[in-house]
Parts: structure tokens; C-alpha cells; sequence
């Protein structure tokens, strides 16, 4: 193969492989950037969704403690009544 085979068929690879959308850095700025906003949606409605499933649990513990005060002094009174 000569000198200048080489370099035609080098040339022309180079040529085909510019086309390719992948190695433009043009095509990954657009594409990191338009799947970055959904990410970041997604990471905050996660977060959210795990805010609100604490908050709920908080809210049955706290009614459990207010109810069992009120059964504890429920029994307290039947037990003095007895």
C-alpha cells in the first residue's frame, strides 16, 4: 500500500466519521442538556415524594401518642373506678 493510498483512505474515514452526530461535541451539549432538566425533575419530585411519605408518618406517630395518652388515662380511670 502506498504513502498515498493511505492518506486517501485515512482522509476519506476522517470524512465519513465527521458526519457521525456522536463525536460532534455540538450534538452531546444538546443532548446533556436537554436530559439534564428532566433529571433534575425527577431527582426533586423523588425527593418530594419521600418529604411527604416522612410527613405522613410523623403525622400517624404523633396521633398514635395523643391516643394512647387518652387510653392510658382511659384505663387509669376504669382501673381507680374498679
Amino acid at each position: 500500500m502506498a504513502v498515498h493510498d493511505l492518506y486517501f483512505y485515512l482522509s476519506s474515514l476522517g470524512s465519513v466519521l465527521s458526519t457521525l452526530p456522536l463525536l460532534d461535541p455540538k450534538w452531546w451539549s444538546t443532548w446533556s442538556s436537554a436530559l439534564l432538566r428532566p433529571t433534575i425533575a425527577g431527582v426533586a419530585a423523588l425527593i418530594a415524594h419521600r418529604q411527604a411519605k416522612t410527613a405522613r408518618n410523623k403525622l400517624k406517630f404523633d396521633l398514635f401518642e395523643r391516643r394512647f395518652a387518652v387510653y392510658d388515662a382511659t384505663v387509669l380511670l376504669i382501673n381507680k373506678a374498679i
